[in-house]
């Protein structure tokens, strides 16, 4: 389990996040929700060890962030951080000497699924093949957590279908899965539940299935409850 107990950063006057406390537990595909600046991108970081100067407590399966927390988490970061590689080869092979749960075989399933060689040159690669090579190294992990931050932002819509699809059949039934994103409706269908965050503080969390069952409501439609905005912009 993955516990937030009043955690708060601040970036100069901007609280960034405000006293926020969730529970993230095995076995769910959650959906971390909101526009650009509510705190998501912030809160990973924070998950994944990149930020360490917030005020409250984060743990992950009960030890404090650090190497025995990050041995449990694959992050797929917003940015291209294996771009310094010169083949997909070369990275399965670092991650092969550097990750103890790095799973080759299932890497080069998702890599073929992908329509990606692993003697293709990182350089060479679109935007979209980028992200599913991204991915591909992510998933191929058997780690307890995943955490995903905008994963089908680059790429175009039958591409998102493949990543979906990727995610879907690649998650294993005893971790769990964490996706950052505005891009609400081509992802609500897989998620289990949903944290909407404004302004740096939790504004709902509450599963998907009571949502659509008892108020009648997609993901969609609470978002734009809440934000009062347009998604997918």
């Amino acid at each position: 389990m993955i516990q937030i107990n009043k955690v708060s950063k601040n970036y100069d006057s901007n609280k960034a996040l405000n006293h926020i406390n969730l529970e993230f537990k095995k076995g769910e595909i959650i959906g971390l929700l909101g526009p650009n600046g509510s705190g998501k991108t912030t809160l990973i970081k924070i998950i994944t060890g990149l930020i360490n100067d917030y005020e409250g407590e984060v743990t992950v399966n009960g030890n404090p962030i650090g190497p025995e927390s990050k041995a449990r988490i694959s992050y797929l970061s917003d940015t291209y951080n294996l771009s310094t590689f010169d083949k997909i080869s070369t990275c399965l092979d670092y991650y092969e000497d550097f990750f103890e749960d790095f799973n080759r075989e299932k890497t080069l399933r998702l890599l073929r699924d992908f329509q990606l060689s692993p003697e293709l040159e990182v350089k060479s690669l679109s935007r979209g093949m980028m992200e599913k090579f991204h991915l591909a190294m992510t998933l191929g992990r058997d780690a307890h957590y995943y955490i995903l931050d905008e994963p089908i932002s680059g790429v175009d819509i039958i591409s998102r279908d493949e990543i979906l699809e990727a995610i879907i059949q690649n998650i294993n039934p005893t971790s769990s899965m964490i996706i950052s994103t505005h891009l609400v409706d081509d992802i609500e269908t897989i998620l289990d539940r949903v944290i909407f965050l404004k302004n740096g503080q939790v504004a709902e969390d509450i599963l998907s299935e009571s949502l659509r069952d008892e108020e009648g409501l997609s993901i969609v439609d609470r978002y734009k409850e809440i934000f009062g905005r347009i998604v997918n912009e």
